[in-house]
């Protein structure tokens, strides 16, 4: 199982109903493969840190971690 926080905006954007949650993993996926299981469509929109650390979308997710999807800015 692995414990999930999505950003207020995220939620909103992409219509999540929870700040934080927990998924039961099938199998080996890789980060950008979850997104989309969790309602990212779009996941180059995202940044993901896996245990406290930012990590490729092609980074396996493990059983036990713990994962906060923030949204990409851009600008300066």
């Amino acid at each position: 199982m692995v414990h999930i926080k999505i950003t207020p905006y995220l939620r909103e954007t992409f219509n999540i109903t929870k700040e934080t949650f927990e998924v039961e993993l099938k199998g080996q996926v890789t980060v950008h493969d979850f997104l989309k299981q969790i309602g990212i469509k779009k996941p180059e929109y995202v940044l993901v840190v896996i245990n406290g650390k930012a990590l490729p979308k092609t980074t396996p997710i493990k059983d036990g971690d713990c994962i906060e999807v923030l949204p990409v800015f851009e600008g300066g």
